[in-house]
Formats: structure tokens, sequence, C-alpha cells
């Protein structure tokens, strides 16, 4: 249950760090960020806080789980963005 806490966690810190980089947001039809502030909080607290569970659950060897899901995060997160951006009305896909 850590490591799938872990991965959601790190999913959640990716996209989170995603809206606040204006060339997301312009790909994926948005004009601003919301709260940038907030968002940074998220993308830095989020990552510690799975850190905290991985070690808290396997001692010493949670850095390689923290590590590890980090890479799994990444992914789900890029395939999320992927299909967001293939459905979202933007001016470069008009014909």
């Amino acid at each position: 249950m850590t490591i799938a806490l872990s991965i959601l966690l790190w999913t959640l810190a990716f996209l989170a760090h995603t809206q606040r980089q204006p060339r997301i947001l312009r790909l994926l039809g948005q004009h601003k960020a919301f709260a940038p502030g907030i968002l940074l909080l998220v993308s830095i607290l989020l990552p510690a806080a799975a850190l905290g569970a991985c070690l808290a659950a396997y001692g010493g060897v949670g850095l390689e789980y923290w590590i590890g899901t980090m890479t799994l995060g990444g992914v789900i997160a890029a395939m999320g963005l992927t299909v967001q951006a293939s459905r979202s009305e933007h001016p470069s896909k008009q014909p």
C-alpha cells in the first residue's frame, strides 16, 4: 500500500510541477496557472511525504523504493498529460 501511495504522491507532484510551466499550459490550451505558490508547495511537499512514507515502511531500503516510485509517477503523469493534450482544443490543431 505504501508503494501505491508513493506513486500517487509522485504523480500529483509531477502534475503540479507541469501546471507551473507556461509551455505546458499553452499546449493544454490554458491561459494561466492556478495559484503558482500553492503548486510550488505541492510539488515540494508531496515527494517529501512520499519519502517519509517509504522510509517509515521500509527503513533504509525505503530510499530505493522512493526513487523507483518516482519513475513510475513520472511515467503516469506524462501519459496523463499526453491524453489531456490530445483532447484539448489547441489552436495549432485547427485545420
